[in-house]
Order: structure tokens, then sequence, then C-alpha cells
């Protein structure tokens, strides 16, 4: 199947990207740093789930098959109740941008991750808890935002149609130590990661419509056990207060180590997954990773080249056991042989005729009355232009026209050669002006159609 998965490099989900590749999926990675499944077998999507129109941009135009919720904003246990914000906000937002998500590209499957504090932080008793117990129900305290984010994802997660995985905590090797409680004796539901990783993956493969499954172990233990055990795998030593101190200094650690006991079932995931923990204990988990056969952090999937079958067209012959096989062979298929038909003498060539010469064309029309040219006879020459007459002079700007005399015709310039430039003629002096007469007073009587020409005025058109 063709698989985003949102989280792919949290520590879950780097168990679970080998696993999908392994079982033969196509695997495309979210992750918010360039370049952290570079070099892979995993697809990498740069994309932050909290903005909703980057994200959905992002995987525009891509189609996938199934879609698996991971993201978590916790690196280490939390200790105070806003150190929750982030993941509260991606199990409600980020839920509901992811089936979006899902929706565009055609995803049919979604697998989400939820937690079991959903059944709530408080003592429990030994009863186990199955999936049918209360989940989500707010206990108008502090934790009440945390149980308000789960119960959103399971409630979007089970409109869309899909899986829910209910993890208990999640251990390994890896990762700092936290707190503990010196006097906590309330056992908790724990779950080596990669049992929960497998179990991821077979959810995908198996998983019900709606399904809601428990993975946890089969051994509850303290939180001071297990995480003690850890400090000696590392090394390093067990930071343990005292409850009263410890509600003070990390109130949301100290509600999970001192005041909550609970045992979960995880028949549901057996029965309809064959999911079977690998480790059913934490010591056996920790055991394995001492003994070198369980990573600290596995390696990415390599990136491996699928060859490219070339499939001919023709089926290639069976080989010959035997070379003293190949003259009988060679002989069966001679007799075999149809004899090759004898090929009739080719006929000799005819010489080819001589070709009649072409008739010559003619230069010019046919005249009556006079006899024809022949091919020998040159094409007359063509008949001399006619000059062209050179154009008139300007008449110069004067106050009346002067008679111009006719310009003489000159023989044509020989071709190519420039024509010499016909000299200016000299401008005709124009005639002296006839002073004007003394202008007579206007007399009263005289009317203006009377008026007399004003002087220098030319009566030429």
């Amino acid at each position: 199947m063709r698989v985003l998965l949102a989280g792919a490099t949290g520590d879950l989900g780097r168990h679970i990207l080998p696993l999908l590749v392994e079982a033969g999926h196509e695997v495309t990675g979210v992750t918010r740093t360039r370049g952290t499944l570079e070099g892979s077998a995993v697809r990498e999507i740069v994309a932050d789930l909290t903005d909703r129109a980057s994200f959905l941009a992002a995987v525009e135009g891509l189609n996938f098959d199934a879609v698996i919720h991971e993201i978590t904003a916790l690196r280490k246990a939390p200790v105070f109740t806003a150190q929750m914000n982030t993941t509260n906000r991606l199990r409600m937002e980020g839920t509901s941008t992811l089936i979006a998500a899902a929706r565009a590209t055609g995803a049919t499957k979604f697998i989400a991750a939820s937690a079991i504090s959903g059944y709530g932080l408080v003592n429990h008793g030994d009863t186990p808890l199955t999936e049918t117990a209360p989940f989500g129900e707010p206990t108008h305290d502090h934790l009440d935002p945390m149980i308000a984010a789960l119960q959103s994802l399971e409630q979007q997660v089970r409109a869309f149609g899909g899986v829910t995985l209910r993890y208990g905590i999640i251990y390994s090797a890896a990762g700092p130590i936290p707190l503990a409680a010196s006097d906590g004796t309330g056992v908790l539901p724990f779950v080596h990661v990669s049992d929960a990783a497998a179990a991821t993956v077979l959810a995908l493969e198996k998983g019900r419509s709606k399904g809601v499954y428990n993975i946890v172990d089969d051994t509850p233990a303290t939180w001071k056990q297990v995480h003690e055990a850890r400090a000696i795998v590392a090394g390093t030593p067990l930071r343990a207060l005292p409850s009263w101190l410890l509600r003070i200094v990390a109130p949301f650690g100290a509600q999970l180590m001192a005041s909550t006991s609970m045992v979960v079932s995880n028949a549901r995931a057996k029965r309809q997954l064959g999911w079977r923990p690998k480790y059913r204990s934490y010591p056996e988990g920790l055991a394995a990773t001492l003994a070198g056969t369980e990573p600290l952090v596995p390696a990415l999937p390599p990136y491996v080249e699928k060859p490219v079958e070339i499939v001919p067209d023709v089926p290639a012959a069976a080989p010959v056991d035997n070379e003293s096989a190949l003259p009988t062979a060679a002989a069966e298929l001679t007799d075999a042989a149809p004899a090759p038909k004898k090929r009739a003498p080719a006929k000799p060539r005819t010489a080819a005729a001589p070709r009649t010469p072409a008739k010559p064309r003619a230069t010019a029309a046919h005249t009556p009355g006079k006899p024809a040219a022949t091919p020998t006879e040159a094409a007359p020459a063509k008949k001399p232009t006619t000059p062209r007459a050179p154009a008139k002079p300007r008449v110069a700007a004067a106050a009346r026209t002067p008679t111009v005399k006719p310009a003489t015709e000159k023989p044509a310039t020989p071709a190519g050669a420039a024509k010499p430039r016909t000299p200016a003629k000299p401008r005709t002096p124009a005639k002296p002006r006839t002073p004007a007469k003394p202008r007579t007073p206007k007399a009263p009587s005289v009317s203006p159609e009377s008026e007399p020409d004003q002087p220098g005025v030319s009566d030429a058109p």
C-alpha cells in the first residue's frame, strides 16, 4: 500500500518505518526538518501539521491508500500540564488536518495513536480494563485538556472509519531517565517500542473499521521499577523523590507516578490482529538491548534500486545437453526441410533505345511570312529601353512664374555608369518692385467696398 506516515522521525516512527518497508509498503514520511529521511527508501515531505493550509498544499496531487498518525510533541515524560499543550493541539487539530489529507489523497485507511491515559490517571484497582471501559471522561482538574484531546482524536477517527491504538507507556533503553516517586506503588501498563511498531503495521493490514485496540505488554509494573532498570542499563543513577515533593516540582508526573494504578487487557489485539508482544515484560525488553539483539535506535531502511525485468519477445531455445547430438539434429533438419527450387536463368536485358533529343524552345512567337528560327540561330537581342525624359526643374519662388525653356534631351547613360548631374540653372533675378504710390487720405464718404488694395500684395494666384 501507499502509506503516508506522519511522525516518521519520532521515537515510534523510526521503528515503524523499517517494518513498513519490509512488509512491501511504499512509504512517504512527514517531517519538519528537510533531509532527515535522505538516502532512505522513504519519500520525504516537509510540512507542519499545525499549519493546515500548508500541509494540505504539500500533499496536493499525491495519492495514498492509508494514513498513519503518530505525531506528538513529547520528547520526554512531561512534568507540567502545560507541556502537553502542543500534543493536545496535534491530537485535535492535527487529526482533523490528517483526515482532510486522507480524503484529498484518496486514502481509505486511517491509523491513529491514542493512549491509555484516556481511561483516567486514577487508581482503577486490579480489574483489567478492556476497550469497552469508560474513556475520555473529564475529571474536572488540570488533566481535563489532555482527556478532551484524546476524546476528540478518537471521535474523529471513528467517524472516518479508522483504527485507534491505545498505546501503553512506551519504553526502550534509549532516551533520558525521568524522575520517579520513591514511594509510588501503583502499577502501569508498559509496552516496548518495537512491539508498539509491530502492532501498528498489523493494525494497518488487519485492523477493523472503527476498531479500538489496547497495545500493552503482559506484565504491568511500577514507574520506579521500569526506570530504575533503564538507569542501570544506561549506567546513570535514578533520581527518586517522595510523592509530596514530587507533586510540587512535577505535578503532572506525580499524578502518573504516584496516584495512578491500572491493569489493561490486550486480548482484543491478540485475537483480531494476531499481535503478540515480543517482550512480555520490561526486563525482557531491556535485556535484549544489553544482549545487542535490540538496537537502541533502528537504522532507516536503505534505498535499494529495483532491477528492471526485461522479458524477451521470443522465448530462448532450450540448451543442448550433448554436443554429439548436433550432427544428428542437423541431419534431421536437412531431411525435413524441402528441397530448394531451382531458379530459372535470367533473361538478357534488351539494350535501351537511344533517346530522341528534345526540341528546342522557340524564343519568340512565329510571325507569318517569316522563316522560323533554327536551333543554331542565336536568340534575338532584346529591344533597348527608351530612356525616360528628365523631370522638369522646380520653379524658383518668385512673385510671378518665370518662363522656363524646356530641357534638352540627352542620350541615355550606359548601363553601370553613373548619370552626370545636370547643372542647376541660374535663378532669374527678381524684377525690382515698383514703389507704391502715396496713399490718398480716405474720404469720409467712401464705403468699405471701395477700399484700395493693400501695398505689397501680389495678384498672382
